[in-house]
């Protein structure tokens, strides 16, 4: 009992400066990373005017992350998280108010192609710690797998 007691200490000794790291906006690399280590696959890549843009996806399924408030490409101050849809007989604009009244995570919209989309914005330029980022990402998933349920009815 002792030496279980003991490796969990351990275990949870060596897990603190990985659990101190702040997740930030402005190390998009890291961001990937991090995802990485969750099991999901993500890609950086840039947007059409040379912002990061990651390209992710988990058991949830595909999503993109932009990042906002940059200089010169550099030093943003936020993420979106957001994943696209399908036009369908079953979003409406009626359903997405629903979800929204209902939910923290994941605002739902109709685009101007009917096109229903849900995304979440995150103010990352002072960082957040590894705990709640990877909080956010269960969160995220979550939140994208239910919005998937509801358009497929």
């Amino acid at each position: 009992m002792r030496i279980q007691a003991l490796a969990i200490w351990i275990g949870a000794a060596l897990a603190l400066p990985a659990q101190a790291e702040n997740i930030t906006s402005t190390n998009p690399e890291a961001l990937v990373e991090i995802l990485v280590e969750l099991g999901q696959t993500a890609e950086l890549t840039a947007d059409q005017i040379g912002d990061p843009l990651v390209r992710a996806e988990g058991e949830s399924g595909p999503y993109l992350i932009w990042f906002y408030g940059c200089t010169a490409n550099t030093r943003c101050t936020g993420v979106n998280f957001s994943a696209g849809f399908e036009p369908s007989d079953g979003a409406t604009l009626e359903l997405m108010n629903e979800w929204n009244a209902q939910r923290v995570v994941g605002r739902a919209y109709l685009d101007a192609q009917n096109s229903p989309i849900i995304d979440h914005y995150v103010v990352l330029g002072g960082g957040v710690t590894l705990l709640n980022f990877n909080r956010f990402v269960a969160e995220w998933s979550a939140a994208l797998g239910e919005f998937k349920m509801l358009l497929e009815g």
